[in-house]
């Protein structure tokens, strides 16, 4: 391999470029320099990071942030909020539940259980799809964003109740 090539390839992958991939034949492909310059081309010049000046200052409301200047300012607590009882929830989109009893997507059966088997962990706070409405056409239950400008992406779901 020529330095230049070798140069190119180390310059992709700095960028995150892929180079090469295995195809479905088990073959070993490469990214040829030309495509390779091309591709950095198209991202153009790397920017150059600055770092900003940044000054933490602990226990002053209001907290946040804020600019004085040049310099971005974080006030913040030294602590923080302690509640009582349930202080900890989970994260998880419909999507990525999965369960036995459904074909790879969750539904809203397999968050009730979730939510259900959480709750026994100590979660608290739940909040599921306060956004989201279901309604009912055709015998099949649609689970839709309120806003009617945004789409949900996975329509329809069944859901047993």
């Amino acid at each position: 391999m020529n330095k230049i090539k070798e140069k190119l390839l180390r310059l992709a992958a700095s960028r995150g470029i892929e180079t090469s991939y295995v195809d479905m034949n088990g073959r070993h492909r490469f990214a040829s320099s030309k495509s390779l310059q091309l591709v950095l081309k198209s991202l153009g010049p790397r920017p150059r990071r600055r770092t900003q000046p940044v000054r933490v200052v602990w226990d002053r409301p209001p907290f946040g942030y804020r600019r004085a200047g040049k310099t971005l300012v974080i006030s913040a607590p030294r602590k923080s909020f302690q509640g009582k009882g349930r202080d900890w929830g989970l994260f998880l989109p419909l999507y990525a539940l999965h369960s036995s009893r459904n074909r790879g997507a969750g539904d809203l059966s397999d968050l009730k259980g979730f939510a259900r088997w959480a709750g026994r962990q100590g979660a608290g706070g739940q909040r599921p799809y306060r956004s989201l409405a279901l309604h009912r056409r055709g015998g099949v239950e649609w689970l839709t964003l309120d806003r009617p400008r945004q789409l949900n992406a996975i329509d329809p779901v069944m859901a047993d109740e």
